[in-house]
């Protein structure tokens, strides 16, 4: 849907339209269907526990009227200061299921940022792991607002030492609790959790997730990722930030086992291997930061684990091509490269390989392409923003705003997006602010107007070079990305020339090039196919010109300086998104000044 789209209102339809999505459908769902189900644990002394959905739940349903008799009301704030524990698990479903807003409290934040989290979110209570107790202490002090900590611990509250006041047992508040509760039902659209960013361009910022918004996530995540009622999935992303990337509520979609490792540290990953083996874990997710010290601690095995089912979901970076590898060739297990956001609930695009490119593309294009962020997941489209809300903003809208509300915002990068969409107010942050990147991923698809009408694409050839020449013109910096198919049913030799121009016409720099392959059931492939020969031939001529124009921009970069962002210790983008390789160690995430000396065939040298 556009921002210029309006909704059409059909047939009423005669069920189901008074359902709200609530996320307490999913964990009612798992406990009642799949109640027998293990949920394993990691206790405070290292060892590991287990129980069921059955038992979980009946925890759930103590804690969410231990919270109620308390006084927490629908729209309140709740807090939860916490490892990745079964307690904190319970919290996850407890506190929205009452129609509070659960806060998830960012154990990397300061105690000033964390603070201001606590104040700016109003929060009431705040449920507190015993080894966090020194955390809460240094937020307590400016946090009058606080009603209760709740700490959550396996000793007696008498056994407990700590400044806060008043203090109570979550453990003693549940043994008093009942466990049937008649749980509202909430309106979807309310917030069902609360998220800050990390604050490294001024105060951090909350996100407001909503019970719709965590419902579909699920139900896209587990599609996207293949998730099966077979499957058993360890939390490692903290659950402290970030719905933990939203995997343990498509576990719980799917009633699938869960293994929580509670506290953990890079410098010792061998209790999270072992558990993976013992527990057969197919399903995780974690940063590089993590994966890699994990797989060292495999190359030390003398017999190698066998993850041949393992989807090893990895973000906050690039994963290394070797890290990647390395997994496959040790373990069988297959990393998958993925995007999120805080504000976008929260993952945006997860890279595992459509069936159609495995069957064409070497083994070398296969890892070159998976380090990639990947496909977009099931209804995220970023020209959509805005259509449903008063006045019908525009994307320009809305980065005009992004930059005014937040000065200190060194960077704002654009993905993917259609020309024929960018307004008046996208331009003119293209011609002011430098803020905003100088770089465009173009969807063009082809160069050809027929083409393009049969692919049933909304620009014709003349609005994307007009589009390009205006852009360059406000901004002669500015580097374009195209995504161009070579081959598609019906085109001729004189169209697909006509693609091929449209590489200099648009003065393109990235080319992504994918050749046409029939997909049943689809209009293309009813229409008269291209020979495979020729297509083969196309896509070659069309990577060999998105090569020349690559080398053509590194070479003009030479001598050159240029602001980079270090994306890892020896890699980082400047502003056109070009990679630059540092021949020594640099801060990740800060922004480097370095002239530029030397070129390989895709990155610039420093």
């Amino acid at each position: 849907m556009t921002a210029t789209t309006h909704i059409v209102r059909g047939c009423p339809s005669t069920t189901g339209n008074d359902r709200q999505l609530n996320t307490t459908t999913l964990i009612r769902h798992a406990a009642r269907t799949h109640g027998d189900q293990e949920i394993v644990y990691r206790t405070p002394d290292g060892g590991w526990d287990r129980y069921t959905y059955a038992d979980c739940y009946a925890r759930i349903c103590r804690s969410a009227n231990a919270l109620r008799a308390l006084g927490v009301e629908p729209g309140d704030r709740v807090g939860i200061l916490d490892w990745n524990s079964r307690r904190h698990f319970e919290l996850y479903w407890s506190i929205p299921g009452l129609g509070a807003v659960m806060l998830q409290m960012n154990l990397r934040l300061g105690p000033e940022d964390l603070g201001y989290v606590v104040d700016h979110s109003k929060v009431s209570y705040v449920c507190v792991d015993e080894s966090l107790l020194p955390l809460a202490e240094s937020v307590a002090a400016n946090s009058p607002q606080i009603k209760g900590w709740i700490v959550m611990t396996d000793k007696p509250l008498d056994q407990i030492k700590t400044t806060l006041k008043p203090l109570l047992h979550y453990e003693d508040l549940l043994a008093a609790a009942d466990t049937k509760i008649d749980w509202p039902e909430i309106d979807e659209t309310s917030a069902y959790s609360a998220c800050y960013t990390t604050g490294t361009t001024g105060k951090p910022k909350g996100v407001y997730y909503s019970h719709r918004g965590i419902y579909l996530h699920s139900t896209a995540m587990a599609t996207n990722l293949g998730m099966t009622l077979d499957d058993c999935v360890m939390l490692i992303t903290p659950m402290f930030h970030g719905q933990c990337w939203g995997l343990p509520q498509a576990a719980t979609l799917l009633a699938d086992k869960i293994v929580l490792p509670g506290r953990y540290a890079a410098e010792d990953t061998k209790p999270l291997v072992d558990a993976m083996i013992a527990e057969g874990v197919t399903i995780t997710n974690g940063a590089p930061a993590i994966f890699q010290p994990m797989l060292q601690y495999i190359e030390t095995m003398q017999v190698k684990p066998d993850f041949s089912r393992m989807r090893m979901l990895s973000g906050a970076s690039e994963p290394p091509l070797s890290m990647m590898i390395g997994f496959y060739d040790l373990t069988g297990a297959e990393v998958v490269h993925a995007y999120g956001a805080t504000e976008a609930t929260t993952l945006v695009t997860m890279n595992r390989l459509k069936s159609t490119l495995k069957k064409r593309l070497t083994e070398e294009e296969k890892w070159n392409l998976k380090r990639k962020q990947g496909l977009v997941l099931t209804g995220v489209d970023l020209t959509s923003w805005g259509a449903d809300l008063p006045a019908t903003p525009q994307l320009g809208d809305l980065v005009m705003r992004i930059l005014r509300l937040v000065p200190d915002l060194p960077r704002l990068r654009i993905s993917s997006i259609d020309s024929i969409e960018v307004d008046d107010n996208l331009m003119a942050a293209i011609a002011t602010e430098p803020r905003l990147m100088p770089h465009l991923h173009l969807s063009l698809q082809a160069g050809d107007n027929m083409v393009l009408k049969r692919m049933k694409r909304r620009h014709l050839r003349d609005d994307a070079i007009r589009f390009c020449e205006e852009a360059k013109k406000l901004r002669p910096e500015m580097t374009f990305g195209a995504d161009i198919i070579a081959g598609f049913p019906t085109e001729t030799d004189a169209m697909f020339e006509n693609s091929l121009r449209l590489v200099e016409e648009c003065d393109l720099t990235w080319l992504h090039v994918f050749p046409y392959s029939v997909r049943q059931g689809t209009p293309a492939a009813k229409m008269p196919q291209v020979n495979g020969v020729a297509i083969k031939a196309r896509a070659a001529r069309l990577r060999a010109a998105g090569d020349t124009r690559v080398a053509a921009h590194l070479a003009a970069q030479q001598g050159l300086t240029h602001r980079i962002l270090m994306e890892n210790a020896r890699m980082g983008r400047t502003e056109q998104f070009t990679e630059v390789l540092f021949g020594s160690d640099q801060i990740e995430g800060s922004i480097v000044s370095a002239r530029i000396t030397g070129m390989s065939e895709t990155q610039l040298l420093v």
